[in-house]
């Protein structure tokens, strides 16, 4: 029997967390609304940790407090279900009060039901304005194919990251949100199939063009390519000292994880991504957001790319069994990697990185991969200091073949985590 239970609208979510909190309650607090499920671990009155569906932490209340404030909830005495979040603090349960003082956000009304069904829309008449969209939305929308549902496109992208992504695509008119589940499946006719006419053939041509022009627009029209980031910390030494000021190729790792257009348009395909501007190389020099940081920026070096075998020992870094040369590095690792021994092999969608500074970096070898949807770039032009004027090289570090491998034994994959300067820590 659950020792509380009710409507938010009746009691309010805040008096309700407020309330368990004074009170300093363990448990679990559940909450439903328009098929959305929210959990939330208490410990003697802190909130330690939210969840709803994969999204979890600080984005997680956000959402619940966004879109989850007219459900019903019920609270039930116990351990906490989920584990502790480090991204929730002592004051998680203001933070998600200051959340709900804030007005209901545009996008709750159309993520209201998670199996609702984004479509593409154009409406005739309206001029060619230029959409101001975020390279995160541009992902979404590339998504959209009239068959993912709001929970699909979540789960690929982040539950509060596709809302927000989905609010700014209804604001300006570029989708419309349905009701209800996908439609089904096409088959094939069971009767003999007719030669498509010459006009049939030209229009569905020109259908694809459109949508090509639209997606070249949105890229070129919304968003610029390039973008200025400043150095901090050591991890990147000697190539990159705190200070320096950069520009960011934004357009370098711009790719497409599937749908119709990863079929159209031209590019390298890595993995399930297809990179319209080239794929991701070793030794690339890439600007992410930091998946133990999510608001936060990082510069390291590429080394290990979708499906490579990567270990460290002895201050050598080895791809596939054969060792790395790279005359950039002046502080080799003091590490072993992985430290019980064996190799990690890099999934898809994932990234292995460095930093120069092997010894002072907080890099891939702490057990966090960089996801290409986090890709902000690469390093193309340092304009500051002065002096130092001039394009960013980027040499791809050499396996040497001929160097004897150590004995190593693979492991078992990790997974990547799933968010101005750049930190280099």
């Amino acid at each position: 029997m659950p020792e509380l239970s009710g409507s938010l609208p009746h009691f309010g979510l805040a008096p309700v967390a407020e309330l368990l909190s004074r009170c300093a309650k363990t448990g679990a607090l559940s909450i439903t609304s328009g098929g959305w499920v929210a959990q939330l671990s208490l410990n003697n009155g802190q909130l330690v940790a939210a969840r709803v569906d994969n999204e979890r932490g600080c984005s997680a209340l956000q959402f619940i407090a966004g879109c989850m404030r007219d459900g019903d909830f019920e609270f039930s005495l116990g351990a906490p279900l989920l584990e502790p979040d480090p991204d929730l603090g002592s004051h998680a349960v203001a933070e998600l009060t200051t959340f709900l003082v804030e007005p209901i956000p545009a996008w709750a009304a159309i993520v209201a039901g998670p199996t609702r069904v984004p479509r593409v829309a154009f409406a005739p008449g309206e001029d060619d304005a230029a959409v101001p969209l975020s390279r995160a939305t541009l992902r979404v929308l590339l998504d959209i194919d009239g068959r993912r549902t709001i929970r699909d496109l979540a789960g690929r992208h982040g539950l509060l990251r596709a809302c927000l992504a989905l609010g700014a695509l209804a604001e300006f008119g570029v989708i419309d949100v349905g009701n209800g589940v996908p439609p089904p499946a096409r088959t094939l006719p069971h009767f003999p199939l007719r030669r498509a006419s010459r006009a049939s053939v030209v229009g569905a041509v020109g259908d694809v063009a459109q949508a090509v022009v639209l997606v070249g627009a949105l890229v070129l029209g919304g968003r610029t390519l390039v973008q200025n980031f400043r150095v901090e910390g050591i991890s990147m030494q000697p190539n990159f000292i705190g200070g320096q000021a950069l520009v960011i190729n934004r357009a370098a790792y711009f790719h497409l994880d599937g749908g119709p257009l990863a079929s159209v348009l031209p590019g390298d395909r890595q993995g399930s991504s297809t990179f319209v501007f080239g794929a991701p190389r070793r030794g690339d020099i890439a600007v992410f957001r930091a998946p133990p940081e999510p608001n936060t920026d990082y510069i390291k070096r590429i080394i290990g790319l979708p499906g490579d075998r990567v270990a460290v020992r002895q201050g050598t870094v080895y791809v596939n069994g054969a060792p790395l040369v790279e005359p950039y590095i002046q502080f080799p690792a003091d590490y072993n990697f992985p430290a019980a021994g064996g190799e990690l092999t890099v999934p898809d969608e994932s990234y292995f990185v460095l930093g120069d500074n092997r010894p002072e970096s907080f890099d891939s070898h702490f057990g966090w991969l960089v996801p290409v949807d986090d890709l902000i770039g690469k390093a193309w032009v340092r304009y500051w200091p002065p002096n130092q004027l001039g394009l960013v090289q980027t040499p791809a570090p050499q396996a040497n073949v001929a160097a004897q491998a150590p004995s190593i034994q693979p492991l078992s994959p990790i997974r990547a985590s799933n968010g101005s300067t750049v930190s280099v820590k």
